[in-house]
């Protein structure tokens, strides 16, 4: 008599579906974005974006909510690390920061001039936890090298993009009115910004197959 060897049955890991669903939400999402800003043109006065931001806005803040497992499982993996602990503990004030934030201007309770800088600065976070987040997990064999790389170029790439960004929004304010040197200026930020989903869902992958060492 034989018997014959079940391959082992792999349980479904809440993360990588919360990073999953993170991930392929911010793709929607920033295909919203980039269609706002070529309907709305936002540069030019009384530019109409035809609910594309709206669409947007809602689903960025869907976006950080799932994270926030992603950001506990993460820091629970490398919590051994003093750096990675107090950056889980950022990046999850900064996610649910983020959130509130997003709610409080599709609500109408907070105007978008106020809104996005304060964002912004959690983004920057998010961000930063990122690149720290990264390098740890390739240490404890978390995450790929492929995941941390790119983690850590998100990171690296952060203060080039802000810098871009002050130096276009100098140059608008010198131009006035329906000067577009913001937007060429933002542009390196938005590539952070896109990439960061894509990161995301190699976290996903991580999580639910194993870093590949």
């Amino acid at each position: 008599m034989t018997t014959t060897k079940q391959p082992p049955i792999r349980t479904v890991n809440g993360a990588a579906v919360a990073a999953l669903g993170s991930g392929l939400i911010g793709i929607v999402g920033n295909v919203y974005l980039v269609l706002f800003y070529l309907v709305a043109k936002p540069w030019q006065p009384g530019g109409v974006g035809g609910g594309y931001g709206t669409i947007n806005d809602w689903l960025a803040a869907l976006q950080l909510v799932l994270l926030i497992p992603v950001v506990v499982w993460l820091g629970r993996l490398t919590r051994i690390e003093k750096w990675p602990r107090r950056w889980t503990g950022i990046a999850l004030a900064a996610s649910i920061a983020a959130v509130v934030l997003q709610l409080l201007l599709l609500t109408g309770a907070l105007p978008f001039a106020i809104q996005f800088g304060l964002t912004s600065v959690c983004i920057v976070l998010l961000y930063c936890w990122a690149g720290v987040i990264s390098a740890a997990g390739r240490r404890r064999g978390v995450l790929s090298p492929t995941t941390a790389r790119l983690g850590r170029l998100l990171m690296w790439a952060t203060p080039v993009g802000a810098a871009a960004f002050a130096v276009g929004i100098g140059i608008s304010a010198l131009q006035g009115e329906g000067s577009w040197a913001w937007v060429v200026g933002g542009l390196p930020g938005a590539l952070v910004w896109l990439a960061f989903p894509l990161w995301v869902l190699l976290v996903a992958h991580d999580a639910a197959w194993g870093a590949i060492r």
